[in-house]
């Protein structure tokens, strides 16, 4: 409420516009939040029924990372992707399976550094990318909801990003997992092959 104040207030139109940016950041935040809250929510309770069907992962693979092409640009962070079978199907949920890539995408362009790796070996998706201070990270939590590896709480995830994924992972019957090799954290998704 601060900054709509402070924009009301302030003459200056320049600066009342990036008043304004900083109240449409903190909307667009507050949004996010409250659809992962909700998402996360309704999947605990058994409410969010999911239809299985043989889905091509490599098509979905590549519109989440299309999805986060300004994001890759602005860190100078390039994915790597190793699929040798581009026409693997699996059992799952497409818009599921879809939201389980673009959170773990978002995981690692808010949390990594360095370029992210994408590889695929029969029903596996392993994601990796270097993280800033593996001693902080403790991989058998990161599925934990809440759990966030910063005590300080920065930034505008609130730790659900993560359980989403192993949620939905394990509603498709397949399932998530996390570890760190050396100073690289790896999440592994395994699907039911179709």
């Amino acid at each position: 409420a601060g900054y709509l104040q402070l924009a009301q207030a302030c003459p200056d139109p320049k600066k009342r516009g990036e008043y304004l940016g900083v109240v449409r950041g903190r909307l667009h935040d507050l949004e996010g939040l409250l659809d992962e809250l909700f998402l996360y929510t309704r999947l605990a309770g058994g409410e969010l029924p999911l239809s299985c069907v043989p889905t091509e992962v490599y098509p979905a693979l590549c519109d989440a990372l299309a999805g986060f092409f300004e994001t890759f640009q602005e860190k100078g962070v390039q994915p790597v992707i190793t699929f040798p079978q581009e026409g693997l199907r699996v059992q799952a949920a497409p818009e599921a399976l879809r939201r389980v890539l673009r959170n773990l995408v978002s995981n690692a362009l808010q949390h990594g550094c360095g370029d992210l790796s994408v590889t695929q070996a029969g029903c596996s998706l392993v994601f990796a990318n270097r993280v800033p201070d593996p001693a902080a990270l403790r991989p058998e939590h990161l599925f934990d909801r809440f759990y966030r590896s910063d005590n300080a709480r920065q930034g505008a995830g609130a730790g659900l990003g993560l359980a989403i994924v192993r949620q939905l992972m394990e509603r498709m019957g397949g399932s998530a997992g996390a570890c760190l090799q050396g100073d690289r954290l790896c999440i592994t998704l395994e699907f039911l092959p179709a």
